[in-house]
């Protein structure tokens, strides 16, 4: 089709030089072959139905072939690259970027989600307390610690009272060699010690620990913090050193940045004797949905349809809902439904298909061209939700379709030769109401005189199937 309108053109040019032009003949086709020049390298792409290609949707449904095929060598074993995952926040940390890729590639993500943060991050057995020392004990089987010590491995000291380091003959741990007691010796204050490990923000971990009371008969509390979980209070029964019976307390944070401090002190009313822990364990849960590629905003011709996509990092399964705002931009936002969508004056507007996917499909059905509306995505998944950017589409106005076989006035369904020789003819005898489509100063509107640029428009139009 674009071959024929070309050598229409040339043909109708070279016959009609002598007529009356603001442009002469030569140049009018001088000027429309840098037209074509450059809008046939994106013929072929602009002719195809979606208008707004749809990008890769990243919801676990990918296989891992085809996504190391996409990601390319940064990939391969199905490893999941960096870029893959990025956020608006930047790329997420290396656990959390684990478990999601894990999801991503279809793998098992069981393996990502059950480490150890604090052993991934500082050590194996820092959890435990067994990294650090040396050991030197200041009691029987204890070495106490005083606020700033680091000494264990991965952990840091507060409070005013300080805490103390037990070993297992002396004090039975629930992993490996050595628990920790929250509380010192100075009486009416608090022990407390703390670990900080990598995070990402909106994501939601799981804290678990062991202890028990650390006096026979005696059950002391304890306060533990991270993130949104402030001093979430413990208390386990008390318990004789030597065959001390742990009790296994668990909590969910979810994390507001990029670190997040885990922090465990004892209640200030205890005596000499805190609360005894160990076997301190971080996993992540799961992670609130974020967009990865947001919808972008486009056109497109009358009768074409246009895809708005949305992808996603997070935890599947995530569940999606087009909105657009029927009474304008700037007012309420309503749910798209697969069909008919009216405006809020009844009137039919848009034909929608796949508006709880991760890829709408829009056609405007008002006949008329401009902007048709904003748009935009909720996804929400088991962790919490998120909405997209706001994306506009365009009805391009003016459609090429102007004649009918055999010079028939008036569109007929498709763009032919006959659409061609009506425009040349009327721009050839001045026929403002059918040539003068646009101006220099206003396109796509008529400015009051035939030039160039409204020849322009036009091919760019017939080319692009409008």
């Amino acid at each position: 089709m674009v071959t024929q309108a070309i050598e229409m053109i040339a043909k109708l040019l070279s016959a009609n030089t002598h007529r009356p032009m603001q442009v002469s003949g030569v140049k009018t086709l001088l000027l429309i072959g840098r037209v074509v020049t450059g809008v046939l390298r994106t013929a072929t792409r602009a002719l195809q139905v979606p208008i707004i290609a749809p990008h890769v949707l990243l919801t676990g449904r990918e296989s891992p072939m085809a996504m190391r095929q996409r990601l390319g060598a940064g990939a391969r074993d199905a490893k999941c690259a960096e870029s893959s995952v990025r956020t608006p926040r930047g790329l997420l940390s290396p656990m959390v970027r684990g478990a999601v890729c894990a999801v991503l590639l279809g793998t098992s993500a069981g393996n990502a989600m059950a480490q150890n943060i604090i052993d991934s991050t500082h050590g194996s057995g820092a959890g435990s307390f067994e990294l650090g020392g040396p050991f030197i004990p200041t009691g029987f089987d204890f070495m106490r610690f005083v606020t700033g010590s680091t000494t264990i491995t991965g952990w840091t000291v507060g409070g005013a009272s300080g805490v103390d380091w037990l070993r297992n003959s002396g004090h039975r741990a629930a992993a490996g060699t050595y628990s920790l007691d929250l509380k010192g010796t100075v009486a009416g204050a608090f022990g407390e010690i703390s670990t900080t490990i990598p995070t990402n923000p909106g994501c939601v971990y799981r804290l678990r620990f062991k202890a028990y009371g650390g006096g026979i008969s005696i059950s002391n509390s304890g306060l533990v913090s991270a993130a949104n979980l402030i001093n979430a209070p413990f208390q386990p029964p008390g318990q004789s050193p030597p065959v001390a019976v742990y009790q296994d307390f668990q909590f969910a944070f979810t994390a507001l940045a990029t670190t997040t401090t885990i922090r465990f002190r004892s209640d200030v009313s205890s005596d000499s004797f805190g609360p005894i822990i160990d076997d301190v364990i971080v996993t992540i849960l799961g992670c609130n949905p974020v967009v990865v590629t947001q919808p972008s905003s486009g056109s497109a011709c009358p009768a074409d349809s246009a895809v708005f996509t949305v992808s996603m990092a997070g935890s599947v399964p995530f569940n999606y809902q087009w909105q657009w705002q029927p009474a304008g931009t700037g007012t309420a936002w309503v749910a798209l439904a697969n069909g008919t969508n009216n405006n809020n004056l009844g009137t039919p507007v848009l034909s929608v298909s796949a508006a709880t996917t991760a890829a709408v499909t829009i056609r405007s059905i008002s006949g008329v061209g401009g902007l048709v509306g904003n748009f935009r995505c909720i996804v929400t998944n088991p962790w919490g939700n998120v909405t997209s950017n706001e994306a506009t589409l365009t009805i391009r106005a003016g459609a090429s379709d102007i004649a009918g076989a055999g010079g028939v006035v008036g569109p007929d369904g498709e763009l032919t030769a006959d659409d061609i020789i009506r425009f040349i003819n009327a721009f050839t005898v001045n026929n403002m109401s059918v040539a003068d489509i646009t101006g220099p100063a206003t396109p796509g509107t008529p400015d009051g005189e035939l030039t160039a640029d409204d020849i322009i428009l036009f091919i760019s139009r017939f080319i692009t199937g409008c």
